[in-house]
């Protein structure tokens, strides 16, 4: 790796610790988990709707309430949909622009305007624009929506609509006619896909949808920070992929004749992870005017079944230990056993002594690095050394990304910076990194993925925080030089007092304490929903592994409580005065 030369950094000075003994006490506590809605978790039931047509004589209100009612149409063209629109408004409308998910149970507004104008409100969950990308609706959001009609042969039908109108579904209908489906796209820094959630229709033209979604650019939200082996603007020369006997067939434009030998070997291994997700498809070919795309990988022939052939893996999210801190110890322990039972240490961990007075900390993925702060000191052990830095402002959660780059972040009154320190460098110091997008918010929190294209971060401002996905734009060296513009999710989180990744797609929240004390714990799908796993008290801390069942929270209290989550109970599992999962 190419070491990022260090800017000079007045206002770091190295410090000498001094260490403490604290200890940890334990009182059982049960708390119920309150679920909110999981779009994509229920079981999928194939139902047969049918869709009626306008009735005859039907009001304006009735023909606008019975056309957003048509959403759930599975035919193609949304043939009968277009039966309430004039022969104008059908050519000019996009079903697939955008949906809607309403929220049935706060009701809908339908009211008449002046001039055979129809207004329709409604609650709205969330929204899919064209590209198949999810985010949700602030609560008690509502949307308007107004239509124009006149009479054709004496009957109301729908002569101008919003350009963005798309189709309403309820959640009911949504979970039932839309999967989520993953995109991906190649790290800048390693041999690995990163994942992107996308929503697409169930049905036959899902092939060729997925097909189109992975031949568009790289989002704007991972811009700089991921790779696309397709170049920009290449497409798909026929409107449906075909799948023979197992492989799907991509003809794509001659513009990917431009592609490198290497972005070949990307797109395939791109197109391989990408449909391989359907029903069906077992393996994927690619064409460029009749003749198969060359890949740089000797494994790559007429076929390709798996991005491992050529040379590309999904990013892995595997965390088969954490540590808990623990009598100025770090102790490893099996994050699947109800009561983390201790494992064997990795010899690579050499830490002498941590005292609990360092109250967060990180751990890197090969556990040769460990870094915590206390108050506006960092101290940073390099196999088992100690050396500290002191910032001017408190210093937030240590964060270390797949690389060896140690993230924070240090406040000073209502100034915050992102610090990034490369912890393979002897003698390096944390640096600033700009953020030129902020405006009036500061970035007081940030946890990098397992991946390092991406970081989680709280942004502050206005009295309110806002969670939002960045992508992590790095140099020739992997080390970072600037964060993408925030993607929001879970916008239902008022203050965040700590966040975790989960896996690839999903993060924990836990809030600050309400007006009652409790402090809410959410689980929050990437590109998906949100769901309230319950409430604890006096917590000060969310750590986060996958789990199938998705039970993989853990939740530390002041008092040392490690508390975990079983289907719809809270209960004490160990004491620690803080759970660390490696490489986060």
């Amino acid at each position: 790796m190419t070491p990022r030369p260090c800017r000079p950094a007045r206002w770091w000075a190295a410090a000498l610790l001094s260490t403490t003994l604290a200890g940890c006490s334990a009182i059982p506590e049960q708390s119920p988990v309150e679920q909110g809605p999981a779009l994509d978790q229920a079981p999928r039931q194939e139902v047969s709707v049918e869709v009626e047509p306008p009735p005859q004589d039907a009001t304006p209100e009735q023909v606008v309430t019975g056309f957003l009612r048509t959403g759930i149409d599975d035919t193609g063209d949304h043939r009968v949909g277009r039966e309430y629109l004039t022969d104008a408004a059908s050519a000019s409308w996009e079903p697939g622009a955008r949906v809607l998910v309403q929220d049935q149970r706060a009701g809908q507004g339908v009211t008449a305007l002046a001039g055979d104008t129809v207004r329709v409100n409604l609650a709205v969950l969330g929204e899919v624009d064209a590209s198949g990308r999810l985010t949700e609706a602030a609560p008690g959001e509502r949307a308007d929506l107004t239509f124009g009609l006149e009479q054709v042969d004496g009957q109301w039908r729908i002569d101008s609509l919003p350009s963005d109108t798309g189709i309403v579904l309820s959640q009911a209908d949504f979970q039932r006619l839309y999967q989520p489906v993953d995109v991906h796209w190649g790290s800048p820094v390693s041999e690995e896909l990163v994942p992107q959630r996308r929503w697409l229709r169930s049905g036959e033209g899902m092939t060729s949808a997925l097909g189109r979604l992975q031949t568009e650019p790289v989002p704007r939200v991972l811009e700089g920070a991921v790779s696309t082996g397709v170049p920009a603007g290449t497409r798909l020369e026929t409107a449906a992929v075909p799948v023979s006997e197992g492989t799907a067939v991509l003809r794509l434009s001659d513009t990917m004749v431009g592609a490198d030998p290497a972005q070949r070997n990307l797109a395939w291994a791109q197109y391989a992870a990408t449909m391989r997700q359907l029903p069906g498809v077992d393996a994927v070919s690619l064409f460029v005017g009749g003749n198969l795309v060359d890949a740089e990988s000797d494994a790559v022939g007429e076929r390709l079944s798996y991005p491992q052939g050529a040379g590309y893996s999904v990013v892995s999210v595997e965390v088969p230990l954490v540590l808990l801190h623990q009598r100025q110890a770090l102790q490893a322990a099996d994050p699947g056993s109800a009561e983390l039972e201790p494992l064997a240490q990795p010899q690579e961990l050499r830490v002498p002594s941590v005292p609990s007075r360092w109250d967060r900390m990180a751990v890197s993925a090969d556990f040769r690095t460990v870094a915590a702060v206390d108050g506006r000191v960092l101290g940073v052990w390099r196999e088992g050394a100690l050396t500290t830095y002191t910032a001017r402002g408190e210093l937030s959660v240590p964060s270390m990304d797949p690389l060896g780059f140690l993230w924070t972040t240090q406040g000073q009154e209502e100034d915050t910076e992102v610090l990034v320190l490369d912890t393979s460098r002897r003698g390096g110091r944390p640096e600033s990194l700009s953020v030129p997008w902020l405006g009036d918010e500061q970035v007081v929190q940030v946890r990098m993925s397992p991946d390092g294209a991406r970081a989680l971060v709280v942004l502050r401002g206005g009295g309110r925080d806002r969670v939002a996905v960045v992508g992590v734009v790095r140099g020739p060296g992997g080390e970072p030089t600037s964060l993408t513009e925030p993607r929001p999710i879970a916008p239902q989180v008022g203050g965040v007092q700590d966040l975790a990744w989960i896996d690839e797609h999903s993060v924990a929240l836990l809030g600050t304490p309400g007006p009652d004390g409790e402090q809410k714990v959410w689980r929050s799908e990437l590109g998906g929903w949100t769901e309230l796993q319950g409430s604890v008290d006096n917590a000060v801390a969310v750590a986060a592994y996958p789990d199938e069942r998705e039970d993989g929270l853990l939740v530390t209290t002041e008092g040392g409580r490690v508390l975990t989550k079983a289907g719809a109970t809270w209960f004490v599992a160990n004491v620690a005065s803080e759970v660390v999962v490696p490489g986060r």
